[in-house]
């Protein structure tokens, strides 16, 4: 094996954390950056550094699934058409934690039990990995009544001396082995129905990622056996489901390297079937290898289905049964979405975008622990290493294909994923990258006042500001309340919009380990039910990924600065909170990020931790926000009319095209504590904002922030943010009425 010096750590301690982030204060922000500090610990992007095995670990594909579109963000071409086939990529956001490849214990067991001889010769990655588990199952006799407690190195030595061992034994070798080979693995946690028995029937259980089946596969190693349909091996939730619909019909249990067949009937161990997964959780720490001494007790994943919260899980306890300690220790972290649970460890996603005529730049992220490098393959030819996570993709005329797939440090090498353009350069008519609307620009307040000359005073008009009068001093003085931390993040500069008569505008910066940026918070002079709020903004051309951004909303009663409330959801009677913000939705959306709504309101959606963050709305196709040049944002909400009515609603014009309306019964996704996004055509009914349940709340609030940490970076699976962020604003109205872009004065 080849020694770790000089290697550079893996990006294993990158931290992925929910997209949904808390409602931050003015100069007294939350502390909710801690909670996303436990969370998932992933590689996305490559280490250069060698490998412990060089070679690829080569593995059996599957069939294919079905070819589905691919977006190429820019496209100028109309003829250009693109596919990708494979697995579809899912972040993990509830698990933390993974083995770590530069841990010594990993190595050290690798090399006493001679792991690599079990595998040696056979390339089938499958095959490898039901090896590995029967050489663990093979190392003891079962003894149900072993209270011995110790790591997988102590279970080892202890066997030798003839020593037998239960499923809690198995599972924490197993876990440690397949951990040593470069597999992604976790413990799994099940248990019988206690009411065909008259008692539980608690047992241990890995699941391992396969590369091969591109699905988490369960693994039973106390008795060397899993299940299968169709020859198709079963994840743990796949055999909840199954008992809990039919009994598991047509699902079959294999035992051993060649996959026999075995009974599943009693009198078999009442382990040894598929009853046992009747419960099934999973410990959100998923490093206990390498990471063994761990004080607190675990929080349990469960999936929140039916069946998960019509019934208690009851567990042995003394001479009776009792519910699970879980119950009452809140340590149960339920999730609505399966995909939290069936995560996709080693499988790639592809961002595409059209550079020239012939030429794509193809961003590759993947949620890979211990990743090392990206495999890429153009047209068939050979397979090349890249290591940052980009490439350039030049089409020829037809047919073109790119295959991806990860590598980590070990050497196994993620499922394929293939990407197919076609191109025809002589046909076909513009596109856009950007979906908005293409309904014309809507007549504003604007287009009464070129250039804005005189608009501020117009009557629907609660507040502008265009930073072209006064010191920087005076101007702040202007708003309610200002966030300046050592006079180093506002600034005035000689930039302005184009079309804008003004010659300076308010620069931003903020600056990782000196300060998180500012803000300008105005109170408006009343409080109304509906409320636009116009403003240009420019991200810098290196600008990276905000936390918070510009927001506006009320409290009741009005305040002269922002309120707190991250991770609680509002009574209905106390506050609206509405954010406007770039939203990177873990890395896929280049920085800065596509404009998203970000939101507090009384029939929000809880987190899977059991706290309000806001609920995000964004399209499904993301509206990318450019750096480097002005655009144009206009923000509207409009509160519910009556407290017993959900016909709130939100809406977003970018350069005075309308981009998102989201009202009762506009189609959406999935809705969950993360929040949902537009789908292009189909999607459910959307059930309406009511923002309130009281009429004294209203809208009184405008809030200019730029919030940045190095929080929001780690979200966005970014190793090395920028040092500095900077934006700049102008050209501020905030009114009763839609407004619109600026109108050039004639000459």
């Amino acid at each position: 094996m080849k020694t770790r010096t000089g290697l550079k750590r893996s990006m294993a301690n990158v931290v992925v954390v929910v997209v949904t982030l808390g409602l931050l204060g003015a100069l007294r922000f939350p502390a909710d950056q801690a909670k996303g500090e436990n969370k998932v610990p992933v590689g996305i992007s490559p280490a250069n550094s060698e490998s412990r095995q060089p070679s690829i670990v080569e593995v059996d594909q599957p069939k294919l699934p079905t070819p589905r579109p691919l977006r190429i963000e820019g496209a100028s071409e109309a003829n250009l058409r693109a596919t990708v086939t494979g697995p579809e990529f899912q972040a993990p956001e509830l698990f933390q934690g993974f083995e770590d490849y530069y841990n010594p214990r990993l190595e050290r067991l690798r090399d006493a039990y001679h792991l690599d001889k079990i595998v040696e010769g056979d390339a089938n990655e499958f095959r490898r990995i039901l090896k590995l588990r029967h050489w663990v199952h093979s190392r003891w006799p079962i003894d149900n009544d072993q209270n011995f407690s110790g790591d997988a190195f102590a279970i080892l030595e202890k066997a030798k001396t003839g020593a037998g061992f239960h499923c809690a034994h198995s599972m924490t070798v197993q876990q440690a082995v397949l951990s040593a080979m470069g597999y992604v693995a976790r413990y799994v946690l099940v248990d019988r129905n206690h009411e065909d028995l008259g008692r539980s029937v608690h047992h241990g259980v890995n699941e391992v990622w396969s590369n091969d089946y591109a699905k988490w596969v369960l693994l039973d190693a106390k008795y060397d056996i899993h299940f299968e349909r169709d020859g198709v091996p079963l994840s743990a939730l796949e055999l909840h489901e199954a008992v809990r619909a039919d009994g598991g019909r047509g699902i079959v249990m294999v035992q051993g390297v060649e996959r026999q067949a075995a009974p599943m009937s009693d009198p078999q161990p009442h382990e040894a079937s598929i009853r046992s997964y009747w419960w099934v959780c999973y410990p959100q720490r998923q490093n206990p290898f390498t990471q063994p001494h761990f004080a607190a007790r675990e929080r349990l994943v469960v999936f929140d289905n039916a069946a998960f919260r019509s019934s208690t899980w009851q567990r042995d306890q003394g001479a009776g049964l009792a519910p699970h300690w879980a119950y009452a220790a809140g340590a149960f972290v339920p999730t609505t979405d399966r995909t939290q649970i069936e995560w996709t460890p080693a499988v790639v996603e592809l961002r595409v975008r059209q550079t020239a005529a012939a030429k794509l730049e193809v961003q590759i992220r993947s949620a890979t622990p211990n990743l090392q490098a990206y495999v890429v393959r153009f047209n068939g030819g050979e397979p090349q290493s890249v290591t940052e996570g980009r490439v350039q993709w030049e089409l020829n005329d037809g047919e073109n294909s790119l295959e991806v797939r990860s590598r980590n440090l070990f050497g196994v090498l993620g499922p394929s994923l293939l990407a197919a353009v076609s191109r025809q350069p002589a046909a076909g008519s513009p596109q856009t990258g950007e979906k908005v609307s293409d309904e014309p620009r809507s007549i504003g307040l604007a287009a009464k006042y070129p250039g804005d000359a005189g608009l501020a005073h117009d009557a629907h008009v609660l507040f502008a500001e265009d930073f072209e009068s006064g010191t920087l001093a005076e101007i702040t003085k202007r708003w309610t309340e200002t966030s300046n931390k050592d006079g180093k993040v506002l600034a005035l500069s000689p930039d302005a919009p184009p079309g804008s008569t003004g010659k300076r505008s308010l620069q931003m910066t903020a600056t990782l380990g000196e300060n998180s940026g500012g803000h300008l918070y105005q109170r408006l002079p009343r409080s109304v039910d509906r409320l636009h709020a116009r403003f240009y903004v420019k991200f810098a051309e290196d600008a990276g990924y905000e936390h918070h951004f510009v927001s506006l909303g009320g409290y009741n009663p009005p305040t002269n600065w922002p309120q707190g409330g991250a991770g609680e959801r509002p009574r209905g009677d106390d506050r609206i909170y509405i954010g406007i913000e770039p939203h990177g939705n873990y890395g896929r959306v280049p920085p800065p990020g596509g404009w998203s709504f970000y939101s507090y309101w009384p029939e929000m959606k809880i987190s899977a931790d059991g706290k309000y963050w806001g609920n995000a709305m964004s399209t499904e196709t993301p509206l990318a926000v450019p750096r480097g040049r002005w655009q144009c944002v206009e923000v509207m909400a409009k509160l519910n009319s009556a407290p017993d009515k959900a016909d709130g609603e939100l809406a977003l014009w970018l350069d005075g095209r309308k981009a998102m309306h989201i009202a009762q019964g506009t189609p959406r996704g999935q809705w969950s504590g993360m929040g949902f996004q537009l789908p292009p055509q189909g999607g459910e009914p959307f059930e309406g904002f009511r923002w309130r349940t009281n009429d004294a709340l209203k809208l009184n609030f405008f809030w200019l922030l730029h919030y940045v940490t190095e929080y929001a970076a780690r979200h966005n699976q970014v190793e090395h943010p920028n040092r500095t962020t900077r934006v700049w604003f102008d050209d501020i109205v905030v009114a009763t009425d839609y407004i619109g872009p600026i109108q050039e004065k004639s000459n």
